[in-house]
């Protein structure tokens, strides 16, 4: 193979072989493949169209290696949201957005969002600030969590965590609206701690 593999030889490797093509398609094979050339073809990345429907068998995919976006909407998809200490200053004024809305004829089911107090330098001044609690669309929305005082959570001095869970009580869910994280009362002062959220969540189609 001194002087290289020929077109010829080529095409009838990549007639019988079509996932070989890789990173060399669209390369203009008259003459001879030069080493980078042919070295190309061995290593190139295969495309998404040289792969047959349901080609890749479950024992291919790496474990953990398929994230929430590629999952079926239907099944339990999870987020991680940032909070930042600007937000939760002003939580009670801008609920934060947990999950966008879900589009047209679709809503969200709410399982629980895990908090993660990340410690700062200062603790929140609670003053009139109440409860924590996941709601539809904006503060004044319907209540789809159980509730979390700030007091005891927003003012501690250490990482602390917490969660809230699915009411138990029956909930109307709202077509087409985000799952926001609502503080009642008043926005609390002065703190610098960030918080880590994880979502669980699922979309359901209506059927309206």
């Amino acid at each position: 193979m001194a002087k290289g593999i020929g077109k010829t030889e080529l095409e009838s490797i990549l007639a019988s072989n079509p996932r070989m093509v890789g990173s060399l398609r669209g390369t203009n094979m008259s003459g001879f493949l030069s080493k980078s050339e042919l070295e190309g073809l061995v290593t190139g990345s295969v495309l998404t169209a040289d792969l047959d429907n349901l080609a890749v068998a479950t024992g291919k995919i790496a474990a953990g290696a398929v994230t929430s976006p590629k999952l079926d909407e239907s099944t339990v998809q999870y987020a991680e949201v940032e909070i930042s200490a600007a937000e939760i200053l002003d939580l009670f004024a801008t609920p934060k957005t947990l999950v966008a809305a879900p589009g047209a004829g679709k809503l969200l089911e709410f399982i629980s969002l895990l908090l993660a107090y990340d410690w700062g330098t200062a603790a929140y001044t609670i003053g009139t600030a109440g409860n924590l609690q996941v709601k539809y669309t904006d503060g004044s929305g319907v209540a789809v969590s159980t509730t979390r005082a700030a007091t005891g959570f927003l003012d501690a001095v250490a990482d602390t965590l917490f969660s809230l869970d699915k009411l138990e009580a029956t909930v109307e869910p709202v077509v087409n609206a985000p799952l926001v994280l609502a503080l009642d009362g008043a926005d609390p002062a002065a703190g610098d701690s960030p918080i880590h959220a994880r979502v669980a969540y699922r979309v359901h189609e209506t059927g309206l």
